[in-house]
């Protein structure tokens, strides 16, 4: 009977379907549209990006489906016919923690992940109508707070690698410190925007580049990129010799313990500077937008502007809440991944940062998306709130209950 059921289970999607009655598991080859064969190479880029992260939707995490399934039906088999009373000890442990990893994906495959590919073609379809002169308002906002929240999770989770690795604080410590220098972060990113946005395009025409505006924002990237950067670079071997004028080498390395090296703080620096100049000119709305008469009429003049209006209304909430949470992973994810992957200080931190700026845009985006529906919101936080909770006590309850 337990294996009927999971058969009856792992059979969403069908491993194979050999008929004509169900049409639903048919598939029908659509025809594909070209894509504009124009010359400009990012917009050829972001299309290329569309269709495999629409392919990976569409075939291959249905495809992923059917293998974890396959797997857990075998788990599920070895467990019932192959386990006695001499090998329980042994054999029984690894069959299930292989069966609950698989249905973690299996599970993962049915929802969370087919919503990251989604959120990713989402983005992709901004960038896509951004570049075309065809994005919306509501496109402009996400696009800004996708921006803000890039740029404060950034610098929150350097600045917890940072305290962690030199031990200036405790953990708790870092997490409050780190969650005020990132959004306060995001927010001086948003105000330099604000200065430095363009006047309103008229209606119908393509949006003019300003060289001005490109070489400020580069100096705009390069100050406050730098500014981390000095952070970073006393965090690392280099701030622990000039705090201690340590001359013999031996005793140095023993002091300097999970420090990043001079070459590895540079190396953050310049990761820093890269990632906000991609947010200052490639996210972030560089021109306000247009407004009819009937708007000007109803409407503060700052409405034109995205920046301003993630600043000074509502929309400030996504990233006041996704960049603590970016925080929270970081600091957390940091004690976990330090002895089972064995990695260097630098790729540790690197990790960190990917891991912190993916779900903190999640978040973010998916905070901006419920904003309208307030039992969601509050279900969105439980989920949030359970996963925190749980996680540190045993990561598959705590993923699975939240």
């Amino acid at each position: 009977a337990v294996v009927a059921k999971a058969c009856e289970y792992l059979n969403d999607p069908p491993l194979i379907y050999i008929g004509n009655k169900m049409s639903c598991l048919k598939m029908k080859k659509l025809e594909r549209p070209e894509p504009p064969r124009k010359k400009n190479v990012l917009l050829r880029l972001y299309y290329l990006i569309a269709e495999i992260l629409a392919y990976s939707v569409e075939y291959l995490v249905p495809f992923l489906r059917r293998l974890t399934s396959v797997g857990i039906l075998f788990y599920l088999a070895l467990g019932t016919f192959t386990l006695t009373e001499n090998n329980l000890a042994a054999q029984g442990s690894y069959v299930i923690i292989a069966g609950f990893t698989l249905s973690f994906v299996k599970a993962s495959l049915e929802r969370l992940i087919p919503t990251l590919l989604k959120y990713g073609l989402t983005g992709v379809y901004f960038a896509i109508s951004s570049a075309q002169g065809k994005a919306t308002k509501i496109n402009m906002i996400a696009r800004t707070i996708t921006g803000q929240v890039l740029s404060g999770s950034t610098a929150a989770a350097l600045t917890s690698g940072c305290i962690l690795t030199a031990k200036w604080a405790s953990i708790v410590n870092a997490i409050i410190i780190s969650s005020s220098v990132g959004y306060g972060f995001s927010i001086l990113t948003l105000v330099i925007n604000a200065l430095m946005e363009g006047k309103p395009p008229e209606v119908g025409a393509p949006p003019k580049k300003n060289m001005m505006q490109l070489v400020m924002k580069i100096f705009a990237s390069v100050f406050t990129g730098g500014g981390l950067g000095v952070m970073v670079v006393y965090a690392g071997e280099t701030g622990l010799w000039l705090e201690s004028q340590e001359t013999d080498a031996f005793s140095f390395q023993n002091k300097a313990g999970s420090r990043w090296t001079a070459r590895d703080s540079i190396g953050l620096t310049a990761l820093i500077i890269v990632l906000q100049f991609v947010v200052l000119r490639v996210i972030l709305v560089e021109d306000r937008q247009p407004l009819d008469e009937q708007q000007l009429d109803r409407l503060p003049r700052w409405r034109s502007s995205p920046t301003l209006i993630v600043l000074r209304s509502i929309q400030f909430f996504p990233g006041f809440a996704a960049i603590p949470t970016c925080t929270l992973i970081s600091t957390v994810m940091a004690s976990w991944l330090a002895d089972p992957l064995g990695l260097t200080p630098l790729y540790q931190q690197i990790l960190l940062l990917i891991l912190g700026v993916v779900l903190a845009n999640i978040s973010a985006l998916t905070i901006h998306r419920l904003m309208d529906s307030f039992p969601q919101l509050m279900g969105f936080f439980s989920c949030v709130l359970s996963a925190c909770v749980l996680c540190p006590w045993n990561f598959l309850f705590g993923a699975f209950t939240a």
